[in-house]
C-alpha cells in the first residue's frame, strides 16, 4: 500500500530524531552520538591472581638497589625473593595526606590548599612462615635467616629497633590485564600483633612505608589489552 505525502514525512522525521537525538534523550531507540565513550567492564582489574610459577607470588622483596623492573611483565631481578601466601584479602594501599588551607585576612574562603604531607603506606598479612616473610617481619636482611638443610631448624633474635629498608613488587594479574607496585626503598614502620590459637594459623601482618628515591615512591605500570 503507497504511503501518503504526509506519513512519508513523518516517518522521515521520525528517523532523523532516533538517528541524530542526543544520547541522554527520552525513549528507547536514541543511539550514542559517534565517538561516545561507554563503559567497559573489559577495563576492570580484579585480583584474582599473581606471579610466579604458581600465580601466588603477590608480593617481592629485594635488598634496596636491586635493578628495578621496567614494565609490568618483565622476569623480576633474581635478588627478589617471593614473599610466599599472602592472605586473602591480599594488599591495602593506603594514601595518607595532610592539606593546609590558606585564606585571606577577613575572608573565610579558601584561597590556596597545599598538601604538606604525603605518605604511601603497605598492609599485608604474610600467611607463610618462610625465611623471606619472616625476615621482613623481624626488620631483618634478606638471606640472614638460612633454614637447616633436612631439619629447617633457625632461630630469630628481636630486641631494639634497627633499620632495615628493602625493595618491594606488588603483582596483580588478572587474565591479560596486569598491575605492577614498585617502591624502591620501603620499611616495616608497623606490626600486627601475633595471635595464637587453638586450630588457628598464625599470620604476620606488617605495615610499610614507602620512601621516595630520586623523588619516586611508587612507579605502577599497567597493561589493560582492552584499551589498546
Amino acid at each position: 500500500m503507497a504511503l501518503s505525502n504526509w506519513a512519508l514525512r513523518r516517518l522521515t522525521q521520525t528517523k532523523q530524531t532516533v538517528q541524530k537525538g542526543p544520547a541522554d534523550s527520552a525513549g528507547p531507540f536514541v543511539l550514542p552520538k559517534k565517538g561516545t565513550p561507554v563503559a567497559n567492564n573489559s577495563n576492570m582489574i580484579v585480583g584474582t591472581s599473581a606471579s610466579g610459577s604458581d600465580g601466588l607470588g603477590l608480593v617481592w622483596f629485594a635488598p634496596v638497589g636491586t635493578t628495578a623492573p621496567t614494565d609490568e611483565s618483565g622476569a623480576l631481578n633474581a635478588a627478589f625473593k617471593d614473599a610466599g601466601g599472602i592472605s586473602e584479602e591480599g594488599v591495602s594501599i593506603a594514601m595518607s595526606e595532610t592539606s593546609k588551607k590558606i585564606k585571606f585576612y577577613g575572608s573565610q574562603l579558601a584561597q590556596r590548599t597545599i598538601v604538606t604531607d604525603q605518605e604511601t603506606t603497605f598492609k599485608m598479612k604474610f600467611m607463610e612462615a618462610n625465611a623471606t616473610s619472616l625476615a621482613v617481619y623481624w626488620r631483618k636482611a634478606l638471606g640472614s635467616i638460612s633454614p637447616a638443610v633436612g631439619t629447617g631448624k633457625f632461630s630469630i633474635s628481636h630486641g631494639t629497633y634497627a633499620v632495615q629498608f628493602y625493595s618491594m613488587v606488588v603483582d596483580v594479574i588478572d587474565g591479560t590485564s596486569r598491575a605492577r607496585f614498585y617502591c624502591p626503598k620501603v620499611e616495616v614502620s608497623n606490626r600486627d600483633d601475633l595471635t595464637i590459637g587453638n586450630g588457628n594459623e598464625i599470620s604476620w601482618g606488617a605495615e610499610l612505608t614507602a620512601y621516595p628515591v630520586a623523588g619516586t615512591a611508587i612507579a605502577v605500570y599497567f597493561a589493560v589489552p582492552s584499551l589498546g
